[in-house]
């Protein structure tokens, strides 16, 4: 992309962050004829130069970021520069979006880089240029995780995914092609990104079908939903141990230890099975506090510790 038309487009997003930013001022709120953008940035404005001082100990922090948004509206047309490989971390400008600004610059910036990307995507579908195309879905992707918008996410993710195939089709006869490296961190950034989609979307689907089992009355089709939900939390605690969410990985098996007992407490069912899965999320969690006991959560390792406590005191008894 030519320098001119980054410059024009950088533009055309001031103009229009200024057009929201500038109906007050940053400090008083009057709102007036005279208002003034700041020179540097040009997202909020004043009323007077004693306002403008006044509130510079506040704005100096992201006078300085949003000076240089078009860096961020710029981060996904920029990719085959600057590589793939930190898009599944996040970038410090893309995280500057989101942990530091605030508000209407926050709201702005995020509607603006999404807009920018999905412009940019739509060019590289006139063109059948499928590599831009999937990297620009997993750059919304990656924005969607950051908002939580775990839905949308995984819409991205699997559009970008859909366009790699496309890909593979296109080169299947190119050994040359199939090596890029830009094809293979593109790769490996949607298998990090569906990850970081598809573990909350499981742990909503999970805590859904808890709340279902819970609600039925003991019996055989509750310990069989009971065991299908124990393998799907399976599941979603290897994806928390893969984007190394330990915390996430323990509670899972204090969630499995608890409704796997609720089920060894019936007088019916299959005991030999349910005290084997018992034991091996026990035997797991134990793991996980000897690796990695400093980094989880205290009052988690205290509440297993106590249930040990009492699991084991039953068992003397017995």
């Amino acid at each position: 992309m030519s320098s001119v038309l980054r410059l024009h487009r950088h533009l055309v997003c001031v103009s229009r962050l200024m057009s929201v930013s500038k109906k007050k001022c940053a400090k008083c709120a009057k709102s007036d004829g005279s208002l003034r953008a700041c020179s540097n940035c040009h997202l909020v404005s004043y009323c007077g130069r004693a306002c403008q001082l006044s509130d510079w100990p506040k704005h100096k922090v992201s006078c300085r970021l949003n000076s240089n948004i078009t860096v961020v509206f710029n981060f996904v047309s920029d990719y085959h520069e600057g590589g793939l490989s930190t898009m599944h971390t996040g970038t410090p400008r893309l995280d500057h979006i989101f942990d530091v600004l605030t508000g209407v610059e926050q709201e702005t910036a995020i509607a603006e880089l999404i807009e920018r990307i999905k412009e940019q995507r739509r060019v590289c579908n006139d063109s059948n240029d499928f590599f831009g195309i999937a990297g620009h879905c997993l750059g919304l992707c990656s924005i969607y995780v950051k908002m939580k918008h775990f839905t949308e996410a995984e819409i991205e993710i699997n559009r970008s995914t859909r366009y790699v195939k496309k890909i593979d089709v296109l080169i299947a006869n190119d050994p040359i092609a199939q090596s890029n490296p830009d094809l293979k961190q593109l790769r490996e950034s949607i298998d990090w990104n569906r990850l970081m989609v598809e573990t909350p979307l499981l742990t909503v689907a999970n805590e859904s079908e808890m709340h279902d089992i819970e609600q039925m009355p003991m019996g055989p089709e509750r310990r069989e939903r009971t065991y299908a939900v124990v393998k799907t939390l399976f599941q979603e605690q290897n994806n928390s141990l893969k984007i190394a969410n330990l915390n996430q990985c323990f509670k899972i098996d204090l969630h499995c230890i608890c409704i796997i007992h609720a089920i060894d407490n019936e007088e019916s069912g299959n005991l030999v099975k349910t005290r084997k899965l018992f034991e091996n999320r026990m035997a797991h969690a134990k793991s996980m506090i000897s690796e990695h006991g400093q980094e989880l959560d205290k009052e988690s390792v205290d509440t297993f510790q106590n249930f040990q406590w009492g699991s084991d005191l039953l068992k003397a008894m017995q």
